[in-house]
């Protein structure tokens, strides 16, 4: 889960919830950027941290795009809020229902937006 936006708070507190009945689950704050460079204190609730980018270099315009799009590719399964096309989020949930075409990840999208993504 990150952490940037009222939807990560939310997707945050339904896993705490879920662990509180399935304790092996584990809830992982994405960082973005090298914590080293842009330290962030591991969040109550969460079980550790994860940097996506040790052996490679990212781009610091391109890092929040670039890791969502390492998180989609690495999962089976995506549920976002995306009730319009526009900033990050619409270009994100756009990458995943591309890759669930191809048999990837599966995507559900929340909103009550029949024009959403």
């Amino acid at each position: 889960v990150g952490h940037y936006g009222g939807f990560d708070s939310i997707a945050a507190g339904a896993v705490m919830e879920a662990k509180a009945r399935y304790p092996e689950i584990q809830l992982m704050l994405v960082l973005p950027y090298h914590p080293a460079i842009h330290p962030v204190e591991k969040p109550k609730g969460f079980d550790s941290t994860y940097y996506p980018w040790e052996d490679e270099k990212v781009p610091k315009r391109l890092a929040i795009i670039k890791t969502n799009q390492r998180m989609v590719d690495t999962c089976d399964y995506l549920i976002t809020y995306a009730y319009h096309f526009l900033g990050g989020t619409g270009q994100i949930v756009e990458y995943a229902r591309k890759q669930e075409e191809k048999g990837r990840i599966k995507v559900t999208n929340l909103s009550k937006n029949p024009s959403a993504l």
